[in-house]
């Protein structure tokens, strides 16, 4: 598929290829991570250089100054990210994500409200908040638990109140979630509906009233993009905050896109582990030789090459479906399974190649597969996805179990 590239697509991939060379590597993520105050922690300084190198505003429809990008031009940049850094590369990629959501759904006068500003601010960064302490995964899989006779709310509510709305409740870890100056946040408004018919997302400026951080978490993985928890005590919003229709948080499609997104986020992690082990396979001699030139370190990489050509085949084939309109496609989840399965096969390969220096915590690899796990559940668990793959192929009229037909009776 690399023959299928356009102009503008190579063009937006080499920018960040050179973007991860001269602004991410030099900050040396693999030792920035370790900073204790998650504040200082925070690479602000490459989410200013990255939106003047037009990098944060790709989403953004081009009537306000951004490139509209598509979703497989999205995969090429933020493989290159994360190849430098996971966090940085999740950090932009949160933002393309509720950008174009806000592109999608809000109306034009939200729009006029909205894409200005955040165009015009290096530091403006979203998130989204829809995973709660006691929902995460069966929100996702709201649809099929219902028709096995589970209906499932969140707790996060949105009562109406005067020509407005009164939020409260908790999200648990959304990423950006203490840096981000807008967040769209998924309540429900229909009580007693499930998910999937019963909420509407809300735009929350940063410092409205009855909003609050309780805390940035701790990570292993991602340690330079924050994770919070949000807080709404009483929080009021007006009637222009509700984004899209009531009660129709679940029925849009403008986030689907993300599955392939963070597939490709993981191949890029992944694909950097695979570079380090390459590079010393090349340099490290031992019997005489490049470790390169012995089969047992050979074979590995070339089993790592091969699945992370096949994880990249398969997140361009479902990002070009996608950019078609086939936003039902199951190939989005598809994608994002597999890379995640591969990314941590690959990282545990790079590790055995390296051997003990990979353990240490200067050692880039490590961070690679420390991030990568964190894949095998951001942007939903891997078993979710494959039970979301089953309901398609279901829907699409595939028998779930087979059986034999039976033998015909004796004349």
């Amino acid at each position: 598929m690399e023959l299928d590239l356009t102009d503008r697509q190579r063009e937006l991939r080499d920018l960040a290829r050179q973007f991860r060379a001269e602004v991410i590597e030099p900050i040396e993520p693999h030792r920035r991570e370790w900073i204790d105050d998650p504040d200082e922690r925070f690479p602000w300084e490459v989410v200013e250089a990255g939106s003047r190198w037009g990098l944060r505003t790709l989403t953004v429809p081009r009537a306000y100054g951004g490139a509209e990008a598509s979703v497989l031009e999205l995969c090429l940049v933020v493989e290159e990210l994360a190849a430098g850094d996971m966090g940085i590369a999740v950090v932009f990629d949160q933002t393309w994500k509720v950008c174009d959501m806000l592109a999608g759904l809000a109306t034009p006068a939200q729009q006029d409200w909205f894409f200005p500003d955040f165009v015009a601010d290096d530091r403006y960064l979203l998130a989204i908040g829809v995973a709660e302490p006691a929902h995460a995964t069966d929100v996702h899989l709201s649809r099929m638990l219902e028709r096995e006779g589970t209906r499932v709310g969140i707790t996060t509510v949105a009562r109406p109140d005067g020509d407005g709305w009164v939020i409260d409740g908790r999200k648990q870890m959304p990423s950006c979630g203490s840096t981000a100056k807008l967040i769209v946040v998924m309540a429900q408004t229909e009580p007693g509906r499930a998910v999937h018919d019963g909420c509407s997302y809300f735009l929350l400026p940063a410092g409205t009233p009855g909003f609050s951080v309780s805390r940035v978490w701790d990570k292993i993985s991602q340690r330079l993009a924050d994770n919070a928890g949000l807080v709404f005590d009483g929080c009021r919003v007006g009637p222009d905050r509700l984004l899209g229709t009531r009660g129709g948080a679940r029925s849009h499609p403008t986030t689907a896109g993300g599955n392939i997104e963070a597939g490709a986020t993981t191949l890029g992690s992944a694909r950097g582990a695979y570079e380090q082990a390459l590079a010393h396979a090349r340099r490290r001699v031992q019997g005489g030789r490049p470790i390169i030139e012995h089969q047992a370190i050979g074979m590995l990489l070339a089993e790592m090459a091969t699945e992370l050509e096949s994880a990249r085949s398969l997140i361009w084939r479902a990002a070009a479906a996608f950019d078609a309109g086939d936003t039902a496609t199951p190939l989005q989840y598809m994608a994002k399974w597999h890379a995640a399965e591969v990314a941590v096969r690959v990282c545990v390969k790079a590790m055995e190649i390296i051997g003990g220096a990979s353990i240490l915590r200067d050692s880039p690899v490590q961070k690679y597969l420390r991030d990568c796990l964190s894949f095998l559940h951001s942007d939903g668990t891997q078993q979710s996805r494959l039970l979301l793959i089953q309901q398609r192929l279901i829907a699409d009229g595939q028998p779930q179990t087979a059986r034999p037909e039976p033998a015909p009776a004796p004349a």
